[in-house]
């Protein structure tokens, strides 16, 4: 059995596991992300459709925010929906390189670190603009600040819940259908 940073192989067979369910979970999440936003849009007075669309779609969610949030939080939605598929494929069809470091053996994927710290500085960009997009869209619905938390910790849990149930209306944020992007 060769020695490695967890103690044994069993671990790096978990690890190996885990990552083939990784699309998987992502497949799932990004359903109900598509779903939530679709029917959330739909009820502002925008066409589902724009929900697909990465970079309008951030700048129509933070339409009721500064200016700042909108763009960061529309830019960094827009690249991480577009490295996400780049990270899952690497990972389902990458492979680990052993490298030996003393009496351990680290994996490493050089692909995958490099998209890794790009998506990673767009997460953090989007995270921070998600901050007032949330504050803001919480308070044009009229809701409690405890969704908030929601939206930031649980946020495809909250589009679907969102999006299905008649008491969450952007109320303010309806436009007419011939001026969607304004």
């Amino acid at each position: 059995m060769q020695q490695t940073l967890f103690g044994n192989d069993l671990l790096y067979e978990l690890a190996q596991l885990l990552r083939s369910l990784m699309p998987l979970m992502a497949a799932i999440g990004t359903a109900s992300s598509i779903v939530g936003l679709w029917k959330m849009f739909t009820k502002w007075g925008y066409s589902g459709a724009l929900s697909l669309l990465p970079f309008i779609r951030g700048w129509i969610f933070a339409k009721d925010s500064s200016t700042a949030a909108r763009a960061t939080y529309s830019i960094s939605d827009g690249t991480i929906l577009v490295l996400t598929p780049i990270f899952y494929g690497i990972r389902m069809f990458g492979h680990l390189t052993p490298v030996a470091v003393g009496r351990f053996t680290f994996y490493l994927d050089t692909p995958m670190l490099i998209v890794t710290a790009i998506w990673a500085v767009a997460e953090v960009a989007r995270f921070a603009s998600k901050v007032p997009v949330t504050v803001s869209l919480v308070e044009k619905s009229g809701q409690k600040k405890r969704w908030v938390l929601s939206w930031m910790v649980f946020p495809k849990i909250s589009q679907i819940i969102w999006g299905f149930s008649d008491k969450f209306v952007k109320g303010q944020a309806v436009c007419d259908s011939h001026a969607q992007l304004r």
